[in-house]
């Protein structure tokens, strides 16, 4: 029963570092911020959970930091400690969400919400 918790647990993190891979890649994380493929992580944690989760967990932190995909926070130690006064935050609205590029997320001048909708489609890039 144990080894069967296991395998679950170590094949339902293999899906969510793929399918967070591909968020951070949707975002804009580039190649090398990412390091591999969202498949190539979703493989090694798989073979090396105990080693490769907690090192994917690490690097999605950095890349989240770097996307500036955590808004108005800033990590210190082991702490995350506010960077902006509230003054000096966007007014509410909707925004690209940083979670999925196709989707725009409400912000209400403190933090995110959980309201979402479809992002408009962008004019001009297409054949006429």
């Amino acid at each position: 029963m144990l080894t069967w918790l296991v395998l679950l647990a170590v094949i339902g993190s293999a899906i969510w570092v793929d399918q967070d891979a591909r968020k951070l890649v949707a975002a804009g994380a580039s190649k090398d911020q990412m390091g591999n493929s969202p498949l190539t992580w979703s493989i090694a944690t798989i073979l090396l959970w105990i080693v490769v989760f907690p090192w994917y967990l690490n690097k999605r932190g950095k890349i989240r930091r770097e996307l500036g995909l955590l808004p108005n926070t800033n990590v210190v130690g082991n702490r995350t400690v506010p960077t902006a006064s509230p003054s000096s935050l966007p007014q509410a609205g909707w925004f690209a969400d940083p979670t999925n590029a196709l989707q725009q997320r409400y912000w209400d001048g403190q933090a995110w919400t959980d309201q979402v909708r479809v992002a408009p489609p962008q004019m001009g890039s297409g054949p006429v």
